[in-house]
């Protein structure tokens, strides 16, 4: 069977967290940037639906933790046109080099724990794991771990881009 596995990686919780807001719109943006701006509303508004909306849990919008919500949205359409989709959101355990022990992903319970938070209220936990079906196919959200082989460079070592 032919699919895809999207995988969402972060390396520390400032990752997952600066990820909670929705997607901005500048002041001056064109019009092609507004509307597409309301078809991203849209499509995760009808994920959403096709999800079982708030009734089932799923309350994923272009308004709120935006970026899972893309995820999820992007997720299902492609389920939905049928391809078999698999979406691992994956935490990098033990690297304290980017931003030192506070916010490392200490190991897969954080990470889980983090996952939870950060899905509360936009998405059940119950979900995780479990076949979902989308039309011509069906998706899985997964959380996972992986241990980082090495530590990254403290920021005042790494190079910066010109």
């Amino acid at each position: 069977l032919k699919g895809l596995v999207l995988v969402e990686a972060k390396a520390h919780e400032k990752e997952l967290r600066g990820e909670v807001g929705h997607k901005r719109l500048k002041v001056n943006a064109s019009d092609d940037s507004h509307r597409n701006h309301d078809r991203i509303g849209e499509v995760i508004a009808d994920a959403r639906e096709a999800l079982g909306g708030p009734a089932k849990g799923v309350n994923i919008s272009r308004d709120s933790n935006y970026q899972f919500s893309n995820r999820i949205a992007f997720a299902w359409k492609l389920a939905r046109e049928g391809v078999p989709v698999v979406l691992i959101y994956l935490g990098f355990t033990g690297d304290e080099g980017i931003t030192g022990p506070k916010y490392c992903i200490r190991d897969d319970a954080h990470w889980r724990e983090l996952m939870k938070e950060h899905m509360d209220g936009i998405y059940p936990v119950t979900l995780l794991g479990q076949e979902i079906p989308c039309g011509k196919a069906s998706m899985w959200v997964l959380i996972r771990t992986l241990k980082s082989v090495r530590m990254s460079p403290p920021p005042s070592e790494r190079k910066q881009l010109p």
